[in-house]
């Protein structure tokens, strides 16, 4: 059986992930995108968030990596993203799961839709 963080990851996705610097209108800003391997699953749900506001949830996205909150992320590859940028999903929560011996760690994401456009990347 193959290892926990790589079971049932078989779509491409490609994330903008968050430098943790903000502009001045306090939009985060993003690296360049990069293609990763994940399992993507459309869900409709919401959660609370933390100051009891209600956050729709759109996807849930299980990776070997752990993205910072607001990173973006899109199904598809770098070649084939759509112009203009469609489906930009961010992320809201983050969830670190290991296996018994805590030797195999995979990571579970909820996103949200994204508003606004790909915010800037830091160059």
């Amino acid at each position: 059986m193959p290892p926990l963080e790589i079971m049932d990851r078989h779509q491409d996705a490609v994330v903008w992930t968050s430098a943790g610097r903000y502009d001045i209108h306090g939009q985060p800003k993003m690296l360049p995108g990069r293609e990763v391997i994940v399992r993507w699953t459309e869900v409709k749900r919401s959660i609370q968030g933390p100051d009891n506001n209600t956050i729709p949830i759109e996807a849930e996205v299980i990776g070997d990596e752990l993205f910072p909150i607001d990173s973006v992320m899109c199904l598809g590859t770098i070649d084939r993203l759509p112009d203009p940028l469609t489906g930009l999903l961010k992320v809201a929560t983050s969830k670190r799961t290991s296996d018994l011996k805590n030797r195999h760690v995979r990571y579970e994401h909820s996103m949200t839709k994204l508003s606004d456009t790909l915010p800037d990347l830091v160059v």
